[in-house]
């Protein structure tokens, strides 16, 4: 602490005086300081006065840490204020992260970070403040039923007990935020693969039935707009393209493998019309099954031959 005494109460000389020892304690000693200055008072008995105002006044160094002198009645009135911050501004923050909108949800920190900075609130209610941002983003995590332990290191959580000026906490949250969406991105990614990977085995399970995509949809609880784009989005198809292909090259392998007419094979992947059936393969394979059957009769007796010749 330092007392300065003087005749007339210039403050220029004095913040000189206190920027000589910041600079020296910084070059010399690597230590960085800053300052606050209570106002003048006509009496030593009325020092602890001007004391008390430098500790209030040291509060809002948290919110302007680029300032290395804070002095000013300003101060003391923001102290006292008991004006409130516009909900607005924790809403849009809280909205940006619903949307997954990393650009809006750092322009949001931003706008947060400059209003606590320049506004006209006190320091304990600023602080509260801070801590209500840092509980959406709790709470949104939760809501999702993840945890914020399986999102961040042990690392970043200590860091939350130790900023020393809101900078920090703003390059803090907006850290945390944007790994928050990563982690939700990559989730989300695994359940939509897990999803497709179900209806994929559900399809090969029931070739032979009714696989239209409304019903698929409802089994894995999703619109059929919205399966409809994931779908293709994890297997670069269309739902209805897959499920024939499907059927075609299950039938392919059927009629490799067993003589089963072409209607019974039809009926085992789904089709009821074998016209149809007949049509749908060869717009696939070029020929007909019954001329796929042969090609493959033929290639079979063709090794068979080999193998009996040897």
């Amino acid at each position: 602490h330092l007392i300065v005494c003087s005749q007339k109460d210039l403050i220029d000389p004095v913040h000189r005086m206190i920027n000589n020892i910041i600079s020296y304690s910084y070059s010399n000693l690597m230590i960085p300081m800053a300052a606050s200055v209570g106002g003048w008072v006509n009496h030593p008995l009325k020092i602890s006065e001007s004391f008390k105002e430098a500790n209030i006044i040291s509060k809002y160094h948290y919110f302007l840490p680029d300032a290395l002198i804070l002095h000013g009645e300003h101060y003391l009135q923001r102290d006292r204020s008991g004006q409130k911050l516009d909900d607005a501004y924790l809403d849009r923050f809280l909205a940006a992260l619903k949307m997954k909108d990393r650009r809006k949800v750092k322009e949001e920190i931003h706008r947060f970070v400059a209003e606590l900075k320049h506004g006209p609130y006190n320091a304990e209610y600023a602080h509260e403040k801070i801590m209500d941002m840092i509980y959406l983003h709790y709470s949104f995590v939760k809501e999702l039923n993840y945890s914020t332990r399986d999102i961040f290191s042990d690392s970043v959580l200590y860091d939350f007990y130790h900023f020393h000026h809101i900078d920090q906490f703003k390059q803090w949250i907006e850290n945390t935020t944007l790994m928050t969406l990563d982690y939700i991105e990559e989730k989300q990614k695994e359940k939509l693969k897990e999803i497709v990977e179900k209806v994929k085995q559900h399809i090969e399970d029931h070739l032979d039935g009714d696989l239209f995509l409304d019903a698929v949809a409802q089994l894995v609880g999703l619109s059929p707009r919205y399966f409809s784009r994931i779908f293709k989005m994890q297997t670069g198809e269309n739902f209805s393209d897959y499920v024939t292909e499907r059927r075609l090259k299950r039938s392919a392998d059927m009629i490799r493998k067993f003589d089963w007419s072409i209607e019974t094979i039809s009926q085992q992947v789904g089709y009821q019309n074998p016209a149809y059936f007949t049509k749908k393969f060869k717009d696939y394979f070029k020929v007909t099954p019954t001329q796929y059957r042969n090609q493959h009769t033929y290639c079979a007796d063709s090794i068979a031959d080999q193998e009996f010749d040897r």
